[in-house]
């Protein structure tokens, strides 16, 4: 294939460092578990300081329950976001490394495909360009050719691969991919 049609696919990130879709989602979530886990350790020294230093107050034993109980919550709300948030972190990593093994799998089709129809480098650029939905004009105006070279191209291409149009060349890549 050409450079310049080479160049064109978009290439995934590779997994890595957790650079979510929806970063803004994950910083909050963070925020919030960060929130958490000082409101929790700011709760808990007064629960000990509570424990050490007991207050007359009348029912002073329903209040400390009381305490403990938010106390007890709160951590369980720390452990239940900060488990949330890696979950998130691992399920984008996943996807992210399934999404480039998709996109070397098409790419190996490509080839594949290519090969057993044996097309010529310039029709090779033509049969990407139609899989990528451009229509014959933009193929034209992208390769600097005339329309009646890219219709003679696509005619060799679907004669070649044994299909009647566009629709089926691209249909035949999604079946096989599924």
């Amino acid at each position: 294939m050409s450079a310049e049609v080479q160049d064109t696919p978009a290439q995934p990130e590779e997994p890595g460092p957790y650079l979510p879709d929806n970063w803004l989602r994950a910083a909050l979530l963070g925020a919030a578990v960060s929130l958490q886990v000082i409101c929790a350790l700011f709760f808990t020294a007064d629960l000990i300081l509570d424990f050490i230093y007991p207050s007359d107050i009348p029912d002073y034993r329903l209040f400390m329950a009381f305490e403990c109980f938010a106390v007890f919550s709160l951590w369980l709300a720390v452990w239940l976001g900060a488990r949330q948030l890696s979950r998130l972190r691992r399920r984008h990593d996943k996807m992210a490394g399934q999404l480039a093994v998709a996109t070397g799998a098409f790419q190996d089709l490509l080839e594949v495909r290519f090969g057993e129809w044996e097309l010529t480098e310039a029709e090779r650029d033509v049969a990407l360009l139609i899989l990528k939905g451009m229509s014959t004009a933009e193929i034209a105006e992208l390769r600097s050719s005339a329309t009646g070279t890219v219709k003679s191209q696509s005619s060799a291409i679907y004669r070649k691969s044994g299909h009647a149009n566009r629709a089926q060349l691209i249909s035949s890549f999604i079946e096989d991919l599924l």
